[in-house]
């Protein structure tokens, strides 16, 4: 759980809730109505004594949003898997994966009817499935909560929070739906479908990506070999579709084989260039018509493709021994999801204000604490460490407490003689959470525009 601003880089600022040992069929969802318990107390209001002003004083603190991956949030939301007919926490999109026409252009790129908290409070009230959502989608028809992907109310709990509602409390995360969703499938796809027996087209490509290694204007330099892209993590993506597009354009433009698929990639690197940035200073209007133009472009150049290759692959299974089957893009669920993403931006703030990839490195320090347990009893294990983290903290950072007289008591000197002569930064990293605090997968230093290489297609972020 992570607290409104403040730094989200900081592991100070990360606070630890649970874990939940895979036992007896246990689930993350099975502590919600507990964790909802303290969370309506805060979304009410609790005294709690404040330091500086040395008096109780009222802290209301409500849920904001709740950041995860597409699937954690079907199962936060209660919603059937990504083959269902309605897999969208958002809206009521209908998504026909296996049939042989596609959708028109224009429904895979407009709104659809959103879902909204009535929707979802009226599914969690009743255990009876066959309730009925009255025009939901936007073709009119009465379908029931089971025909509309609701599939359970195990985190119907979470609906009793005044501020939260799961339609619009869930927001778009940008590196499972671009990095590892659309980029990681269209790279694949390039690599595995496109070019798979193209090796002087692979080879020349692996050299114009090794022509970006001198380029002083990235924070990460593209080193890693692009036969090998199907076990790429989020930062390899991130670098890779800054300079891809570009070198896909001006260095392959005689390649018929490259033609189709080449918009794709333009249209996904404008998408980056603007989605990747920490904040707008002006103009943020035109900046969210810019995001839903170029999600808009990026879709409608996937159909085009998938257009295409489904009757590529029609024709060619006329005269072929094996069948082939061609898995259309603009079908997923990951990319739908794009067409969210402008209302959640207005919400919460560009994309890196929500993203996932901060909760995600905790992950490090949780498995440095493993390696020094015996492996018996690893939650409780954990989350003893964690405690016992957090109460020092609080020490150190000056907190007071209560004395089993009910008198408060507060940190003596010799914990400030203590640390002198110490590094408090390594004793804050040693005792408050690992070796390593997080990084920043969109810093460029202090780079400046004049050093950025010729042809990228843009830089993601710079500190002034």
């Amino acid at each position: 759980m992570c607290e409104a601003a403040k730094d989200r880089l900081s592991i100070e600022n990360i606070r630890f809730i649970a874990t939940v040992p895979k036992k007896n069929g246990a689930k993350g969802v099975s502590i919600l109505p507990i964790l909802v318990r303290d969370l309506k107390a805060l979304e009410k209001g609790v005294l709690m004594f404040c330091e500086k002003d040395k008096q109780c004083v009222l802290v209301i603190a409500p849920v904001l949003w709740i950041g995860a991956d597409t699937p954690c949030h079907s199962e936060i939301c209660g919603l059937s898997g990504p083959t269902s007919l309605y897999p969208c926490r958002k809206c009521y999109v209908c998504i026909h994966r296996l049939k042989d026409s596609l959708p028109d252009k224009e429904y895979c790129t407009d709104p659809h009817k959103r879902r909204t908290r009535k929707h979802y409070v009226l599914a969690n009230s009743m255990s009876d499935r066959t309730t009925i959502i009255p025009d939901a989608p936007t073709d009119g028809c009465n379908l029931s909560v089971e025909d509309l992907s609701f599939q359970d109310r195990s985190t119907g709990s979470l609906l009793e929070l005044d501020a939260f509602d799961p339609s619009s409390g869930t927001p778009v995360e940008v590196i499972h739906t671009i990095l590892l969703g659309i980029g990681k499938y269209m790279v694949i796809h390039l690599m595995n479908g496109i070019l798979k027996s193209k090796k002087d087209i692979i080879q020349r490509l692996k050299t114009c990506l090794d022509g970006y290694k001198c380029s002083t204007g990235l924070s990460r330099k593209f080193t890693r070999n692009i036969n090998h892209s199907g076990s790429y993590v989020g930062r390899d993506f991130k670098v890779l579709l800054q300079i891809l597009p570009v070198i896909l354009v001006t260095d392959f433009s005689n390649e018929p084989i490259l033609d189709r698929i080449k918009p794709c990639f333009v249209e996904l690197g404008r998408l980056c260039s603007l989605v990747f940035v920490r904040e707008v200073t002006s103009g943020f209007d035109d900046y969210l018509v810019e995001v839903d133009l170029s999600v808009r472009r990026l879709l409608g150049q996937l159909h085009n493709y998938d257009t295409f290759k489904r009757a590529e692959v029609k024709e060619n299974n006329k005269t072929a021994k094996i069948k082939k089957k061609y898995t259309a893009f603009c079908t997923k669920r990951k990319i739908h999801n794009l067409t969210h993403l402008k209302y959640d931006i207005r919400r919460f703030g560009t994309a890196l204000q929500f993203e996932t990839e901060k909760g995600e490195q905790f992950n490090k320090h949780i498995r440095e604490h493993l390696f020094h347990t015996n492996h018996k009893n690893t939650s409780r294990d954990v989350c003893l460490k964690l405690a016992k983290q957090a109460a020092l903290q609080y020490v150190m950072d000056g907190g007071s407490w209560l004395n089993e007289n009910g008198q408060r008591e507060r940190p003596g000197c010799g914990i400030a003689a203590f640390l002198q002569g110490k590094s408090e930064k390594k004793f804050r990293f040693s005792f408050f959470g690992g070796s390593r605090d997080f990084t920043s997968n969109n810093d460029t230093g202090d780079r400046d525009e004049e050093r950025i290489k010729n042809n990228s297609f843009g830089a993601f972020i710079f500190y002034q």
